[in-house]
């Protein structure tokens, strides 16, 4: 027969282990206790419920303030049904991501050895003359404003 104080160690383990690799039966504890504190309804009952109806009921609630014009968590929701939808996504995803590091750096490289800048360049305002522009502007000149005058004439 177990003491007491062994039968506290090994549910805390256990409950540890779970937290850091779930089981198909912690998961469904934890989906039950979530409807149990959701749906005010005993955990001893809940546990009797079809599990369907429970594990449907728990995402559906999660998902309710979920705005559709305004998803803002979109990203990692389709990073779920991507994975639902694929059980190699997550490796995939992977090989992609060191894929890509792989061709920064190696675009990184061919950066550095051109001798190119990080930052572009700034790009002359439009209204900026070259100096070249500046120096032949006239410096002299006149307005003809005579069409003033005769416009005064005939009123």
């Amino acid at each position: 027969m177990i003491d007491f104080k062994d039968l506290l160690d090994t549910c805390q383990a256990e409950a540890i282990a779970n937290k850091l690799s779930p089981t198909e039966s912690s998961i469904w504890r934890s989906l039950a206790r979530s409807y149990s504190k959701l749906f005010s309804t005993p955990l001893h009952l809940v546990l009797n419920m079809d599990s369907e109806h429970v594990i449907l009921n728990v995402y559906e609630y999660q998902l309710k303030d979920l705005d559709e014009d305004k998803i803002e968590n979109l990203e990692h929701l389709m990073e779920t049904i991507y994975t639902i939808e694929d059980p190699d996504y997550d490796a995939k995803k992977e090989l992609e991501l060191q894929e890509d590091i792989k061709r920064f750096i190696e675009e990184e490289k061919e950066r550095v050895r051109l001798g190119l800048s990080i930052v572009p360049q700034k790009q002359k305002s439009l209204l900026e003359k070259p100096k070249e522009e500046q120096e032949n502007l006239p410096t002299q000149g006149s307005i003809n404003l005579e069409y003033l005058a005769k416009q005064d004439n005939e009123s």
